[in-house]
């Protein structure tokens, strides 16, 4: 089965792709980021909030003398900001990032279809 087909079912994709600590090679604090940022994209609102959590726990193991953790913390405590507003300011929050992501990486002619 091609990956994409496989993964064509959201509830494999989470059990095998997103909940597979075994995939993630690094900080857990990116794995939780990830995990929230992928719950908010797929509107598993009910996950969203105990991975933030856990970004916060993993960020008060490590040194804040680094952007990179704040950066984290950050985009973190925005994602709980918008969920606080409600479903829709989740909605249009990860719209807002995936369209700066591909403005990031220089993906414009992805955008033809996405709202500035």
């Amino acid at each position: 089965i091609p990956w994409f087909k496989k993964y064509e079912d959201l509830d494999a994709f989470f059990e095998e792709i997103v909940g597979n600590d075994k995939l993630y090679i690094g900080a857990e604090i990116y794995r939780y980021l990830f995990r929230a940022a992928t719950f908010a994209k797929f509107k598993k609102y009910s996950k969203i909030q105990e991975n933030i959590d856990k970004v916060r726990e993993e960020y008060n193991k490590y040194s804040k003398r680094y952007d990179f953790y704040n950066d984290i913390l950050k985009e973190a405590v925005t994602l709980e900001e918008k969920l606080k507003e409600g479903e829709e300011s989740v909605e249009k929050y990860i719209e807002e990032m995936e369209y700066k992501s591909l403005l990031d990486w220089k993906m414009e002619k992805l955008l033809k279809n996405k709202v500035k």
